[in-house]
């Protein structure tokens, strides 16, 4: 098991860097990962419900972790799926999504 918080690109580089020295081939990439309410308040990504400043946080987190940080982990682990492919067997990158 590799923990990643895609909120945090130190978190990011450390577990792209731990899964391409520990697997001699990374076939299937998987980007599962999202965040839309980050609280359990429901209303914190509503502009009416919050101050500006918690807002911009919402916002920033939220492109944080459902764009910039699975891009940079794809970028990192694309090496890794290059080496690792073949004409019969192809590396394949899965970007599953949803309202987030």
């Amino acid at each position: 098991v590799v923990h990643l918080d895609l909120s945090s690109f130190e978190s990011i580089r450390k577990s792209a860097k731990l899964l391409t020295n520990c697997y001699p081939k990374i076939n299937v990439l998987i980007n599962n990962a999202g965040v839309f309410h980050l609280f359990d308040n429901p209303e914190v990504c509503i502009p009416s419900a919050k101050s500006n400043v918690e807002q911009s946080t919402c916002v920033n987190t939220c492109i944080l972790v459902n764009h910039l940080g699975t891009f940079l982990f794809t970028r990192l682990l694309l090496p890794k799926l290059e080496k690792s492919s073949s004409k019969s067997n192809p590396s394949r990158i899965f970007n599953i999504n949803s309202r987030s």
